[in-house]
Protein backbone atom coordinates (compact mmCIF):
# COMPACT_ATOMS: atom_id res chain seq x y z
CA UNK A 1 0.00 0.00 0.00
CA UNK A 2 1.22 3.50 -0.79
CA UNK A 3 -0.20 7.02 -0.58
CA UNK A 4 0.05 10.12 -2.73
CA UNK A 5 0.69 13.62 -1.42
CA UNK A 6 -3.05 14.20 -0.81
CA UNK A 7 -3.15 11.19 1.54
CA UNK A 8 -5.13 9.07 -0.93
CA UNK A 9 -4.24 5.44 -0.42
CA UNK A 10 -3.58 2.92 -3.21
CA UNK A 11 -3.12 -0.82 -3.17
CA UNK A 12 -1.38 -2.62 -6.04
CA UNK A 13 -1.80 -6.36 -6.43
CA UNK A 14 -0.51 -8.76 -9.05
CA UNK A 15 -1.67 -12.32 -9.64
CA UNK A 16 -1.07 -14.87 -12.37
CA UNK A 17 -3.98 -16.64 -14.07
CA UNK A 18 -2.60 -19.28 -16.41
CA UNK A 19 -0.21 -17.48 -18.74
CA UNK A 20 -1.70 -14.06 -18.01
CA UNK A 21 -0.61 -11.56 -15.39
CA UNK A 22 -3.37 -9.47 -13.79
CA UNK A 23 -2.28 -6.22 -12.15
CA UNK A 24 -4.87 -4.29 -10.14
CA UNK A 25 -4.67 -0.82 -8.67
CA UNK A 26 -7.36 0.00 -6.14
CA UNK A 27 -7.75 3.21 -4.23
CA UNK A 28 -9.65 4.63 -1.31
CA UNK A 29 -9.81 8.36 -1.86
CA UNK A 30 -10.51 10.71 0.94
CA UNK A 31 -11.88 13.39 -1.38
CA UNK A 32 -13.21 11.35 -4.31
CA UNK A 33 -15.01 8.07 -4.66
CA UNK A 34 -12.95 4.84 -4.72
CA UNK A 35 -11.98 3.31 -8.03
CA UNK A 36 -10.14 0.28 -9.39
CA UNK A 37 -8.04 -0.12 -12.51
CA UNK A 38 -7.05 -3.55 -13.80
CA UNK A 39 -4.53 -4.55 -16.46
CA UNK A 40 -4.27 -8.07 -17.90
CA UNK A 41 -0.97 -8.84 -19.62
CA UNK A 42 0.17 -11.76 -21.75
CA UNK A 43 3.55 -13.51 -21.68
CA UNK A 44 5.53 -10.57 -23.06
CA UNK A 45 4.03 -8.20 -20.48
CA UNK A 46 2.01 -6.29 -23.06
CA UNK A 47 -1.60 -5.56 -22.05
CA UNK A 48 -4.35 -7.72 -23.53
CA UNK A 49 -7.15 -6.05 -21.57
CA UNK A 50 -7.41 -2.94 -19.43
CA UNK A 51 -10.37 -2.06 -17.20
CA UNK A 52 -10.71 1.61 -16.39
CA UNK A 53 -12.15 3.19 -13.24
CA UNK A 54 -15.71 2.67 -14.50
CA UNK A 55 -15.03 -0.98 -15.34
CA UNK A 56 -15.04 -0.32 -19.12
CA UNK A 57 -12.76 -2.75 -20.96
CA UNK A 58 -10.26 -1.97 -23.68
CA UNK A 59 -8.81 -5.04 -25.39
CA UNK A 60 -5.67 -5.42 -27.49
CA UNK A 61 -4.67 -8.02 -30.12
CA UNK A 62 -1.11 -8.20 -31.38
CA UNK A 63 0.39 -9.11 -34.74
CA UNK A 64 1.31 -12.73 -35.35
CA UNK A 65 4.88 -12.13 -36.50
CA UNK A 66 6.44 -10.97 -33.25
CA UNK A 67 3.52 -10.01 -30.94
CA UNK A 68 4.98 -6.58 -30.16
CA UNK A 69 2.68 -4.23 -32.04
CA UNK A 70 -1.07 -3.97 -31.43
CA UNK A 71 -2.89 -4.79 -34.67
CA UNK A 72 -6.40 -4.37 -33.23
CA UNK A 73 -7.70 -2.30 -30.33
CA UNK A 74 -11.35 -2.31 -29.26
CA UNK A 75 -13.06 -0.29 -26.56
CA UNK A 76 -16.15 -0.81 -24.41
CA UNK A 77 -18.45 0.40 -27.20
CA UNK A 78 -16.98 -2.26 -29.51
CA UNK A 79 -15.34 0.40 -31.68
CA UNK A 80 -12.32 -1.14 -33.37
CA UNK A 81 -9.09 0.40 -34.63
CA UNK A 82 -6.71 -1.70 -36.72
CA UNK A 83 -3.09 -1.01 -37.59
CA UNK A 84 -0.30 -2.45 -39.73
CA UNK A 85 3.37 -1.78 -39.02
CA UNK A 86 6.66 -1.47 -40.83
CA UNK A 87 8.63 -4.01 -38.82
CA UNK A 88 11.99 -2.56 -39.86
CA UNK A 89 11.36 0.58 -37.83
CA UNK A 90 8.44 -0.39 -35.59
CA UNK A 91 6.23 2.41 -36.89
CA UNK A 92 2.59 2.22 -38.04
CA UNK A 93 2.03 2.27 -41.80
CA UNK A 94 -1.77 2.26 -41.83
CA UNK A 95 -4.23 2.93 -39.02
CA UNK A 96 -7.93 2.38 -39.71
CA UNK A 97 -10.91 3.33 -37.58
CA UNK A 98 -13.33 0.59 -38.61
CA UNK A 99 -16.49 2.27 -37.27
CA UNK A 100 -15.94 5.48 -39.27
CA UNK A 101 -13.98 3.83 -42.09
CA UNK A 102 -11.34 6.54 -41.65
CA UNK A 103 -7.75 5.57 -42.35
CA UNK A 104 -4.34 7.13 -42.04
CA UNK A 105 -1.43 6.05 -44.25
CA UNK A 106 2.18 6.97 -43.59
CA UNK A 107 5.06 6.36 -46.01
CA UNK A 108 8.66 6.24 -44.75
CA UNK A 109 12.02 6.49 -46.47
CA UNK A 110 14.90 4.05 -45.97
CA UNK A 111 15.86 5.70 -42.67
CA UNK A 112 12.35 5.51 -41.16
CA UNK A 113 11.57 9.20 -41.64
CA UNK A 114 8.07 10.21 -42.68
CA UNK A 115 7.85 11.06 -46.39
CA UNK A 116 4.11 11.22 -46.91
CA UNK A 117 1.16 11.38 -44.53
CA UNK A 118 -2.37 10.85 -45.87
CA UNK A 119 -5.65 10.83 -43.99
CA UNK A 120 -8.82 9.46 -45.64
CA UNK A 121 -12.32 10.27 -44.38
CA UNK A 122 -15.36 8.85 -46.19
Amino acid sequence: MFADRLANRFRRTARRIGEQLVISLRSTFRLLRPFAVERVAAKAGLPTRILDARNNPTSFRYDCSNALYPCQISNALNQVTTATYDLRFGVPVTVTDVANNASTTVEHDGFGRVCRFRKFWP
